[in-house]
């Protein structure tokens, strides 16, 4: 076998990174070290020596524009601005000679020129003549007439005698209600005051219908006699119980209380049984659900209490079943009608008479009360 194996050619002398070789040769036009000295000393232009560049594109791209020489030599120097005048430099004093300490020294401060003032505008003459007089007619016409109708309006609207009396008892409600009754609304179980407004009324305007405030009860059952041991309480309409526990508070021989809606039956059993026994003279309270039909009076002297009568369609019949009752068994009545309705029939009646109280509670009832009340008694 023949020793001489094929001799595998030497790798060219490239980078693995670019196919640019390593070692670029010397451009043939790069002048050497011993002419840049002699054209340094003979003070001759030297050209800068040029590399040749990649060939990535932009070869026979042309070269950049020179810049002109029109503008090298139109260029302007920057300047700065003047520095602010310096105020001349203040006369040195002597120094203090009982201070230990030397006076340090004061910058002085550049001064500064004042601001102008600004000039007031100078009022335009008013001119003379009948003008003057237009423009004010004008002016009054079209801003301060329909200012004054408008005044007018509102007072006409709010002085009406209606609306100054919802508005008065709206005042006399908040009084009673959130003032003078608030502890007495704690001791109910279920509060009494859910339902209560302030709406008209066919025959006085406006009306407070809601629970009776103590102060205005206490002020109705003044005109009653001072022992009610031989009566019995009788309510009508009792709701959550407000003024059936409110005569619990005298010493009437029997309370008498009758509701006829099913929600409003259940609040009254519910206030009257979780009631405070030490607050009651009376005890002996019955409840009763029941409609025209149902309701009993006792065979003794009663109070007869009607809470917002202008609305109950009733009464006309539980008035011909009180009169019948009175005719069998003579004894002394009283009833009394809160937020009264004319159509009661109770003012010609030969049985009843209209019942005053005294001048005192007629003036409160009159003044303090958000309701109004008639009283009337039987001829016995």
């Amino acid at each position: 076998m023949s020793s001489d194996r094929p001799q595998r050619p030497a790798p060219p002398r490239y980078s693995r990174f670019s196919q640019v070789d390593v070692v670029p040769p010397r451009p043939p036009e790069e002048p050497s070290l011993a002419e840049i000295a002699a054209r340094a000393l003979n003070a001759q232009h030297l050209d800068a020596p040029r590399r040749p560049l990649p060939d990535n594109g932009w070869r026979n791209q042309p070269p950049p524009p020179e810049p002109s020489p029109f503008w090298e030599e139109q260029r302007w120097p920057l300047r700065s601005p003047p520095p602010p005048p310096m105020a001349p430099a203040a006369e040195a004093r002597e120094p203090v000679r009982n201070r230990q300490t030397p006076a340090e020294p004061q910058m002085e401060q550049p001064a500064q020129p004042r601001p102008a003032k600004a000039r007031r505008p100078q009022a335009k003459p008013v001119p003379a003549g009948p003008g003057i007089l237009a423009r004010t007619m004008t002016a009054a016409r079209q801003k301060a007439a329909p200012a004054l109708i408008d005044g007018a309006f509102w007072l006409a609207r709010n002085l009406r005698r209606r609306e100054i009396r919802k508005r008065y008892n709206r005042a006399l409600v908040f009084g009673h209600t959130r003032i003078a009754d608030r502890k007495l609304e704690k001791l109910f179980f279920v509060p009494t005051l859910k339902s209560q407004a302030i709406g008209p009324a066919p025959d006085r305007g406006v009306h407070y219908d809601g629970p009776v405030p103590a102060a205005v009860f206490d002020w109705v059952m003044a005109a009653m006699p001072a022992d009610l041991r031989q009566f019995a309480f009788i309510d009508m309409r009792a709701g959550r119980g407000r003024a059936t526990l409110l005569a619990a508070k005298r010493n009437f021989n029997r309370i008498v209380a009758y509701e006829y809606d099913p929600e409003l039956f259940d609040d009254l059993t519910m206030n009257v049984a979780q009631y405070p026994r030490s607050l009651m003279a009376c005890r002996n309270i019955d409840c009763r659900r029941a409609d025209i039909d149902g309701i009993r009076l006792p065979d003794q002297p009663c109070v007869i209490y009607f809470s917002g009568s202008w609305r109950e369609q009733m009464i006309p019949g539980v008035m011909d079943y009180v009169r019948q009752t009175y005719r069998q068994s003579p004894r002394r009545l009283y009833v009394v009608l809160e937020n009264v309705c004319d159509e009661t029939g109770l003012a010609g009646d030969n049985i009843f008479e209209r019942l005053e109280p005294a001048l005192g509670d007629r003036l409160k009832l009159r003044l303090l009360s958000p309701m109004d009340f008639r009283l009337y008694r039987s001829s016995v």
